[in-house]
């Protein structure tokens, strides 16, 4: 016969040969006592004990079962399922659609400007319903200047924070055999210190083992993927076929385009990413 195997705590002998081995006891006793003879007092107590033994045996072997299956649902939690989206790369913008951009630049702004409370609030309103992609063109010509200024500030996009669930989000499709691509655009107004910081950004936020995950250029369209995932109403360039479907991950100032897949929150992403390619969502 096979060797018991052992799982967790699950002790050398089963549940079966457990109970056949106190079936055994249970019917020795049983069979010492003669038909319509009455029992003795020692052979009562020997039933009695052999039948709580069996009933001790019983319960042991429940709480592991239970035991058992609960280790197994956290291990079955801990293996991500396959995804309909495993094995293709997903291209991920990184402003307004990773990190919240906008945040970072009204509170740099009112430092700047030295802003009341009213001027901030006014300010923080503009900024997150405008209607132009490019942050200058919502203000006067006048103000451009200081604009472009605070955005090249030290230190603006390395503390840059992340939209609610992005990170969870992209570490999961990671997870499930995902190829995540951050794919990054630097601002002209500093390009060299913006991909920099872009880079200690992701050291401090994903780890070094996503450095590799990181591409930044100012063409996105020459990035082979199946979809790419960005705020930009447009995203054009020399490639007039990119291999990629766009998903406009949702902001005021692309809300006037149609006919495209949209991500209102990371928490929707496998629906939306499935729906943009028309891949059956799975059932989690």
């Amino acid at each position: 016969a096979a060797a018991p195997v052992q799982l967790g705590g699950l002790p050398q002998k089963s549940p079966s040969f457990a109970s056949k081995e106190l079936a055994a006891s249970v019917a020795a006793t049983v069979g010492s006592i003669p038909l319509g003879a009455p029992a003795s007092h020692d052979e009562v107590v020997s039933l009695q004990r052999s039948l709580e033994a069996a009933e001790k045996d019983r319960d042991n072997y429940l709480t592991q079962l239970h035991d058992l299956r609960r280790e197994l649902q956290e291990l079955q939690q801990m293996k991500p399922s396959q995804s309909p989206l495993s094995g293709l790369t997903v291209l991920v913008d990184m402003d307004n659609t990773v990190v919240d951009w906008d945040a970072m630049f009204i509170k740099r702004y009112c430092v700047e400007t030295r802003a009341t409370i009213e001027e901030g609030d006014a300010l923080r309103d503009l900024v997150r319903k405008r209607s132009h992609f490019e942050i200058e063109q919502n203000f006067p010509s006048e103000l451009h200047d200081s604009i472009l200024h605070v955005i090249a500030q030290p230190g603006f996009y390395s503390s840059l924070e992340c939209l609610p669930g992005a990170v969870d989000a992209l570490k999961e499709m990671v997870a499930l055999g995902i190829d995540v691509k951050l794919v990054t655009a630097p601002h002209p107004v500093c390009p060299g210190s913006c991909a920099s910081e872009k880079y200690d950004f992701l050291l401090t936020t994903f780890g070094s083992e996503w450095i590799d995950r990181m591409i930044i250029t100012r063409d996105k369209t020459h990035v082979t993927g199946a979809i790419l995932v960005d705020d930009k109403p447009a995203v054009t360039g020399t490639n007039r076929n990119p291999s990629w479907t766009h998903v406009l991950f949702n902001q005021p100032y692309n809300a006037h385009v149609t006919g495209r897949t949209r991500m209102g929150s990371w928490a929707d992403w496998e629906s939306t990413l499935c729906n943009a390619l028309g891949l059956e969502e799975p059932q989690r």
